[in-house]
């Protein structure tokens, strides 16, 4: 029986392209809802005005607990 010792080996080889192009995808993807939430937050709302300017009294509370809570 011979035994070829001379056959060419194939090298694992990892594929590049199809790599990339997820890569790509998953960045324009981040790209987009990072832009989306941009905009979300971004929404101006008017506030309602104080019709007086006076500044509310602050009044001193005294809590007391009981044995029962």
């Amino acid at each position: 029986m011979k035994i070829n010792l001379d056959s060419p080996t194939e090298e694992a080889r990892i594929e590049l392209i199809p790599l990339i192009d997820v890569i790509f995808c998953i960045l324009t993807f981040f790209l987009l809802a990072a832009l989306q939430l941009t905009r979300q937050q971004a929404i101006s709302v008017d506030l309602p005005k104080a019709s007086t300017g006076q500044s509310q009294g602050q009044e001193m509370l005294i809590v007391s607990i009981d044995q029962r809570g």
